[in-house]
């Protein structure tokens, strides 16, 4: 019986959409995150490979995914604090 509630909830959920806040939200979160990423990666394939190797570039290329990721929630949420309107 719980199940069936649990399920009933999630669905309902699910099948809400994001309104046009949370999108332009998500977009500029996104857009930011995918620049820190892409500047990150050009360091990691375009300089490093002349002054380090090896494990050094895989750390410094997964350190670009993390901080990324960092910036895609960080903005996200900074945006809910602050009120952002599209």
């Amino acid at each position: 019986m719980i199940a069936l509630g649990t399920w009933l909830l999630n669905r309902r959920a699910v099948e809400t959409r994001p309104d046009e806040r949370d999108a332009a939200i998500a977009s500029r979160s996104r857009h930011a995150a995918y620049n820190t990423l892409m500047a990150g990666m050009i360091m990691v394939g375009v300089v490093m490979p002349f002054s380090h190797s090896g494990w050094d570039i895989v750390n410094a290329a997964l350190l670009a995914i993390a901080v990324s990721e960092v910036v895609h929630h960080r903005l996200i949420a900074l945006a809910y604090r602050r009120g952002v309107h599209a």
